[in-house]
C-alpha cells in the first residue's frame, strides 16, 4: 500500500485528497454472516409518545390576536386541533 491508501480486509479508504471511504467493499463479516436478529416482544412495553416540544415563555405569552396577525403578515395557514402558536426565533425551539 502506498502511503494514503490502504486495504483493511472488509472495506478501503484512500487519503491524499481522494476522499473516498468504503466499508463493506461486497464482502460480509464472518461474525454476522449467519446471524439473525430475535423478534421483540413489544407488547409489554408502556406507551410511547412523542410530545418532546414545550413552548418557550416568549411563545407563550403571545396572544391570540397576536397569533393570528403574525400568521396572516407571513401568509401561514393551519388546520386542526390544538395547533401550537408559532416560533418566531430559532432559540425558541428549545433544543439543548
Amino acid at each position: 500500500d502506498s502511503f494514503g491508501s490502504g486495504s483493511t480486509g472488509y472495506g478501503r479508504y484512500s487519503g491524499g485528497g481522494t476522499g473516498s471511504f468504503d466499508v463493506g467493499g461486497g464482502r460480509s463479516r464472518p461474525e454476522f454472516e449467519n446471524s439473525a436478529l430475535s423478534k421483540q416482544d413489544l407488547d409489554g412495553l408502556p406507551p410511547f409518545e412523542k410530545n418532546f416540544y414545550i413552548e418557550s415563555p416568549d411563545v407563550s405569552s403571545m396572544t391570540e390576536p397576536e397569533v393570528e396577525d403574525y400568521r396572516r403578515r407571513r401568509q401561514i395557514t393551519v388546520e386542526g386541533r390544538d395547533v401550537p402558536k408559532p416560533v418566531k426565533n430559532f432559540r425558541d425551539v428549545g433544543f439543548p
